[in-house]
Formats: structure tokens, C-alpha cells, sequence
């Protein structure tokens, strides 16, 4: 009788882990990097351009705060890999200059689905794009497109910070292939 009591705790212990847990999925749709893209050695970011197809005040506090977060790590990546940033009235007439444009199109679903429901209801869903150009002729030199999906997790999962997670990746998956 101990046994099966110790049995069915385990069982429940790890039911309770993956119930909580996100239940979450990442593909790399797009991935292309030109050998010339560790060449550029001065970088002009673009703002972190986003499209959500909801304008809640959380939507959009949450869409401001990944903006911010893509800005500061960008802005701090590239200038760890010897390059120099520079804004665009202060682009170089002569010279390379490699622009930076990320893009966000999310749909954030429903928490309270995901939490109550579960099992895909409330799902969220986001695609997010980096991609860097030649600032004279506008040719593609880097791109990098990922998709994020979270169905579930602890109290709903926290979607922004799964695609705040993803978008570090991004970046440090270009300070490193636009060194080689």
C-alpha cells in the first residue's frame, strides 16, 4: 500500500512539472549570411519594427518593452564585435555601412486560455526577423527568420519573455556568423 502511494505522489509531482512548465516551439524558418558581412565595420540600427494584431494597453507596454530590450542588445552586441554604430544623419558618405532591421509580427494569444485551458487554447504565436543590408545598394548580406509558438506554461507562460529569449538568440547568432 506504501508503494502505491509513493507511486501515485511521483506521478502527480511530475504531472505538476509538466503542467507548469512551458509547452513551447521554435523553428528557424530563414537562415542566409553573405561572407562579406563581417567586411562592414560601421552599422546603422533600425527601430525594432512590430506588428501585433492586438492594441491592448498590455499588447502594447509589452511591445515597447521588447522594442527597448532589441535596441540595448543590438546596440551592445554590435559594438562587442568591433564595429561602430552610428545613427542615420551620422552614416559616412564613403564607405561600407551594414543596416540592421529587426521585425516582429505577434499575436499573443490568450493567457488565461493557456493557463485554464491548455492543450493549444490560447495559443501564441510570433515571427521574428533579422535582417542586415548594404546600406549603398540595399542587398540582402544576413537574415535570420525564426517563428515561436507557446500553447501552455506556468500561470499562462510568459510569451514576451519567451520572445526576448529568442530574439537573444538572433543577436548572438549574428555577432558570431558575421565574424567567420
Amino acid at each position: 500500500m506504501k508503494s502505491i502511494k509513493v507511486s501515485l505522489i511521483k506521478w502527480l509531482a511530475l504531472g505538476l512539472v509538466v503542467a507548469l512548465s512551458a509547452c513551447a516551439s521554435t523553428k528557424q524558418a530563414t537562415f542566409s549570411s553573405a561572407d562579406d558581412v563581417k567586411l562592414y565595420k560601421v552599422v546603422r540600427l533600425s527601430d525594432l519594427a512590430i506588428a501585433s494584431d492586438e492594441a491592448t494597453e498590455g499588447a502594447n507596454e509589452a511591445n515597447e518593452r521588447i522594442k527597448s530590450y532589441y535596441m540595448d542588445a543590438m546596440a551592445k552586441a554590435v559594438t562587442t564585435t568591433n564595429r561602430n554604430v552610428v545613427s542615420a544623419a551620422d552614416v559616412p558618405a564613403q564607405g561600407r555601412v551594414l543596416v540592421i532591421d529587426g521585425r516582429l509580427d505577434v499575436h499573443y494569444g490568450s493567457r488565461a486560455l493557456r493557463y485554464w485551458v491548455g492543450f493549444g487554447a490560447g495559443k501564441g504565436s510570433a515571427t521574428i526577423t533579422l535582417t542586415a543590408r548594404d546600406g549603398a545598394s540595399g542587398q540582402e548580406k544576413y537574415k535570420d527568420v525564426r517563428t515561436v509558438e507557446l500553447t501552455m506554461g506556468a500561470f499562462g507562460g510568459s510569451f514576451e519573455d519567451m520572445i526576448k529569449a529568442r530574439i537573444g538568440e538572433q543577436i548572438q547568432q549574428f555577432t558570431t556568423k558575421s565574424q567567420q
